[in-house]
């Protein structure tokens, strides 16, 4: 290849990075920003305080500590148990294990699709205050920022767009949290 033909091939090359690096580029993670706002806080605390979830949640600590009695029961005396006492114990311990992961499993779903529903309410407002942002910052690319590998704190909007949030969308009040 002839030195004219590298020289073509190169600027092929570098002129759109050059390009790209002259736009205007942030990032975001509308998730987070969703989920760090005050109205977002209140649903969840509201949420969480339910009869169904706090029944769920000391049902879940009971079941933790009868798990953790049964540890500390084969540390301290399994060594003397006869092999019926061991068959015992452990079919004891696998049901027991496998009562905490469903009903962790159960409330981690609930909390997620709690997250999702705050989200889904929140979209709206956040729409329109992304499309504020990037009017206002003249932003060219806004990229997800769970996406991005690195990132310099001034180019991630994400806490702006949680106090924008928070301006436009105040906790929610007692009389809503039933909703």
């Amino acid at each position: 290849m002839n030195y004219i033909a590298k020289i073509c091939l190169l600027f092929v090359v570098i002129m759109p990075s050059i390009s790209f690096a002259q736009q205007n580029v942030f990032v975001v993670d509308i998730e987070a920003a969703a989920l760090r706002s005050d109205y977002a806080k209140s649903f969840l605390k509201a949420a969480t305080k339910s009869d169904n979830y706090a029944k769920g949640i000391a049902e879940y600590n009971k079941l933790r500590s009868e798990f953790k009695a049964l540890e500390d029961d084969a540390k301290a005396n399994g060594l003397t148990w006869s092999d019926e006492q061991k068959k015992t114990f452990n079919e004891n311990f696998d049901k027991k294990v496998k009562q905490v992961n469903q009903l962790g499993s159960q409330l981690e779903s609930a909390r997620s699709s709690l997250q999702g529903r705050v989200i889904q309410q929140l979209t709206p407002d956040i729409e329109n205050i992304v499309k504020d942002i990037i009017e206002e910052k003249k932003i060219d690319l806004l990229m997800n920022a769970r996406a991005v590998f690195f990132q310099k704190p001034e180019f991630n909007i994400t806490s702006e767009l949680t106090k924008k949030l928070n301006e436009i969308k105040p906790p929610q009040k007692q009389s809503d949290e039933n909703n």
